[in-house]
């Protein structure tokens, strides 16, 4: 006969093994009683452990090509999975060159031997390829609509003569011919193009 006490929970008080599962340090006590009504008795202390302070950085971006470094704080050993795209899954900042969005995660492991789960999300950016348009030509005087295209956000140089930068289709009425540059933009990604705008002087007239 098996009779178990404890200041923590006990699933079955007479059952010869149990599980628990306490929520801090706990002692166990058994009195064992043999076929014959005599009795010895023993404890069991089931050390709980506070939870380690573990974390991963926030989730990245890079460009289609690049790599990057994932981080891990909080532990004494680290494996991190899918491991094909990682330098090295076993250390806390492993470097990782994904080709396509890729959830990384790691499970932390403290000195005490618990372990724990985390996760960092690298976000691909397919390669931008900016599109200036083509080289148009005008009369002095006239203007014309720049037609860009490749990125979500635009800058133009130099920004004399268009009537707005920052924009993919600016109207171009520069004085003088003209090459304007563009840098197309998609998140941390960019790429860059031009185009010409030919400025036709027009022709002095005498009556």
């Amino acid at each position: 006969q098996y009779i178990w006490t404890s200041t923590g929970s006990i699933s079955c008080t007479l059952c010869q093994s149990q599980s628990v599962t306490p929520d801090s340090t706990t002692e166990y006590w058994v009195t064992i009683i043999d076929s014959n009504g005599c009795q010895a008795f023993d404890t069991a202390v089931v050390s709980v452990f506070s939870s380690a302070q573990v974390a991963t950085g926030p989730d990245l971006s890079i460009c289609l090509g690049d790599s990057i470094g994932l981080s891990a704080t909080g532990g004494a050993g680290y494996l991190w999975t899918p491991d094909s795209t990682l330098v090295n899954p076993n250390i806390p900042n492993p470097t990782a060159y994904p080709s396509i969005t890729t959830n990384y995660t790691v499970m932390i492991t403290d000195s005490n031997g618990c372990s724990y789960l985390d996760s960092q999300t690298v976000n691909v950016v397919s390669m931008v390829i900016a599109d200036a348009g083509p080289d148009v030509v005008i009369c002095q005087g006239d203007s014309v609509l720049l037609q860009a295209s490749g990125g979500s956000t635009y800058t133009w140089n130099p920004a004399l003569g268009l009537s707005d930068s920052t924009i993919a289709n600016p109207y171009a009425s520069p004085s003088a011919s003209t090459t304007f540059y563009l840098i197309a933009a998609f998140s941390s990604c960019s790429d860059q193009d031009s185009v010409i705008v030919t400025v036709l002087i027009l022709p002095s007239v005498s009556v």
